[in-house]
């Protein structure tokens, strides 16, 4: 948990000036990586239950982000054009973010985090 609160804390200093959160920033990588995508494939992939992926997507809509194509029963999601100006001027600072938690963790701990989330994966 520590670890996690540490890394967080990162990402939130780096991303403050943009107004989006961690994983808001995760929605839009999603989004922008696949173009369109089904909702139910972003929940499943991002491991975000159905309610946190909705207020989070609420949120980006509401700021044309991102839009929903489709039926209800089943969105579609996609980068709006000021979604992808937007997206882009966030890298440099996810970037950043991903620096400074690389030196936190060092060599040693990457390795470790990335054997940990090997056994999440391979046991959900």
């Amino acid at each position: 948990m520590r670890c996690s609160r540490m890394i967080s804390a990162v990402y939130r200093k780096r991303l403050k000036p943009f107004n989006v959160t961690p994983s808001q920033l995760g929605i839009l990588m999603m989004v922008n990586a696949y173009q369109q995508v089904p909702q139910s494939q972003l929940s499943k992939q991002m491991h975000l239950e159905r309610s946190t992926l909705s207020r989070e997507l609420k949120r980006l809509i509401d700021k044309d982000y991102i839009i929903k194509t489709g039926p209800a029963t089943r969105p579609i999601l996609s980068l709006t054009a000021s979604g992808k100006e937007y997206f882009t001027s966030l890298i440099p600072a996810w970037e950043k973010a991903m620096d400074e938690s690389t030196q936190i963790l060092n060599e040693e701990g990457q390795q470790a985090l990335n054997l940990v989330l090997k056994q999440l994966s391979q046991n959900t």
